[in-house]
């Protein structure tokens, strides 16, 4: 599985990206607010990315954080929306917009979205109406003038995502994220040493 890529950027287009990877192009299929931040021939872009194969294909989704990956996973599992709509989705809303969607179910602001209709809208706040309530979905508040979350949050949820993507549970994946920046607080600068540091706390158990 393909967890993240890191590159150059060497095309863009309305729906996609292609990423230089060490000689390899990878396309990758993002959200429009991520790909209004890129430009051809920018460096070190760093996108979390799903890998999914299909019988008509492979195709990778590419994502700023683990938050807009979350809600993709999310979208995309409820009837009649999959990846390309839960990209619409994506495109129309930030999450911390969908997550107040959700909870108070105003099904008529999703229609905005691409090939989202009144039907579709209503199975969508109706579906993940309990998965917000219960915090899965949840996009913390910012203070006023500040980011969504630091960059110390965006590593370590950054990092949970990855784990819970080997198969660890969310809980489990926190554990081990908050253990292991304890044990090594420099290990907070960078997702890939905080999964490492995560992954060494494992091998101890």
């Amino acid at each position: 599985m393909i967890a993240h890529l890191k590159g150059r950027v060497h095309a863009l287009s309305e729906d996609n990206v292609v990423i230089d990877v060490s000689g390899v192009g990878y396309r990758i299929f993002c959200p429009s607010p991520v790909l209004s931040k890129l430009s051809v021939g920018q460096n070190d872009v760093f996108l979390l990315t799903d890998y999914v194969v299909r019988e008509d294909g492979v195709s990778v989704f590419g994502f700023d954080n683990a938050q807009q990956q979350t809600w993709f996973h999310y979208l995309s599992r409820v009837q009649g929306v999959g990846k390309k709509i839960a990209l619409a989705l994506l495109s129309a809303f930030a999450p911390e917009d969908l997550q107040r969607i959700v909870q108070v179910q105003d099904q008529r602001s999703l229609t905005r979205a691409d090939g989202v209709g009144p039907k579709l809208a209503a199975r969508i706040v109706t579906e993940l109406k309990d998965v917000v309530a219960k915090g899965a979905l949840l996009v913390s508040a910012a203070p006023s003038g500040a980011g969504a979350v630091s960059a110390e949050q965006q590593v370590e949820q950054d990092a949970v995502l990855a784990l819970e993507q080997l198969g660890y549970s969310r809980a489990d994946a926190y554990g081990l994220c908050e253990r292991a920046q304890k044990e090594n607080p420099a290990a907070a600068d960078s997702t890939q040493d905080l999964i490492r540091a995560a992954l060494r706390q494992v091998a101890r158990v």
